[in-house]
Order: C-alpha cells, then structure tokens, then sequence
C-alpha cells in the first residue's frame, strides 16, 4: 500500500474524483490503474483552489504510450498537432510531450518518459507547488492524492520553492501563470537563498526577482531571468 514517506505524503486514500461525467472517471481510472501512468501538476493542485486547471498532465512510463493514446482517442480525444502546447520545464520538456483536447473534458498533455513512480515524475518538476499527484495502488486498487514534503511546505508557509537545476528558459512565464493562481512568493537559491515577491499589476508583473530589483515587466515583453 501506499503510505507516507520522507518523499511523499499521502493526502486522501482512496482518492474521489470531483463530480465529472462517469465516462471521466472511467477514462482516467483506466489509465492511472493499468499503465504506468501518473497525473500530477495543475490538474491535482486545483482540487484545493478556486482555479480551472485548464488541461490534465499525464506522464507515462516508456512503453505505455501508444497504448495510452488510444484509449484517449477512444473516449473522444482528438490529437492536437498545432495548438500550443504551454511551458514546461527542460526535464520535461526533453520527453515526448503530445496534446489532446476534447469538446467537453480538460485538454490533455501526455508525457511520456523513464517514470516509475510519482517521485520520479516530481525530480523532473521547477515548482515545489506543482509536487502533488494522482497515483494508483494495485495492493489496496485504488487510486491516492500524494504530494512531496516540499509542497507541504509551500502550502504551509505560502513560499514556492524554485529547482534552479530544472529551470529554464520558460521559467518566468510559469511564474506568472502561478502568481495568478496565487502564489506570490518565490524562493531561490534553497535555504537561505532569495524570496522573490511579485504580483500582477494592469501594466504586468512587478516584484523583486533576482538580478532585477524592483522589475516591472508586461507578459509581451519577458525578458530572461538571470541568477546573480
């Protein structure tokens, strides 16, 4: 069974979909409990907020892909090879990433990689809020909301902690997207390091940010972070 550990928190076992159409459920269940496939990120993380997800991550492990892509096609989805497909962080990013949107469900990214368990999916993560997910149980065959210790204490203490080491060049859009969602407090450099606070404005975001005191910057015009 699934327990807590020092990597993971298990936050509702058995885990209950919100109130969808009985396909979703049937749909995602089949996913998460014959593959090895995991959703974490937005999806999960908007249980506990007020904000849309927007679209579902699915990461799968290497091998289960084509056969995750037809049970999405079956239950409606259709490949989307033009939109675009959002910001990721680089160890992401180097995986498959495919989209998928339906007329009625949640648009679904579908990342496939060397996965093997919710933790592994979270290393790949910029975003200590975004360490949470849906996994599945085969010894008690349910499924299980989980987070990592870090987004335990992003949620306690209000600060998201930035993996410098898995950030890259879409960093401060993914910022922004979360500082809309919320979260106004960004920690670099880990212990010790730096707190950036930001906040939208009608001209853009302003807040302090490394290397850029005081920065005031529209989302037309994103210049590069840079680490001081």
């Amino acid at each position: 069974m699934i327990l807590s550990t020092e990597t993971l928190e298990v936050l509702e076992a058995p885990f209950e979909w919100p109130e969808r159409n009985g396909n979703f459920q049937c749909l995602f269940t089949f996913i998460l409990s014959r593959h090895k496939a995991w959703i974490a990120g937005s999806y999960p993380l908007s249980l506990f907020n007020t904000f849309e997800p927007g679209d579902i991550d699915i990461f799968v492990q290497n091998g289960s892909g084509g056969e995750v892509v037809e049970l999405l096609k079956e239950y409606g989805y259709k490949r989307d090879l033009t939109a675009y497909q959002g910001a990721y962080p680089p160890l992401v990013e180097k995986h498959p990433v495919y989209l998928f949107e339906h007329s009625e469900w949640p648009l679904v990214n579908l990342v496939v990689g060397a996965y093997e368990c919710l933790e592994d999916v979270w290393a790949t993560f910029d975003l200590s809020i975004c360490e949470i997910g849906i996994a599945y149980d085969k010894e008690t065959n349910c499924l299980v909301l989980a987070c990592s210790p870090k987004h335990v204490e992003t949620m306690t203490t209000g600060v998201v902690q930035v993996n410098e080491e898995n950030m890259g060049s879409t960093i401060s859009r993914r910022i922004w997207k979360y500082t809309d969602r919320g979260w106004h407090k960004y920690l670099f450099g880990g212990s010790g390091g730096t707190v950036c606070e930001i906040q939208r404005t009608t001209d853009g975001f302003v807040g302090t940010w490394p290397g850029h005191p005081d920065w005031l910057v529209s989302l037309d015009d994103l210049p590069p972070l840079t680490i001081e």
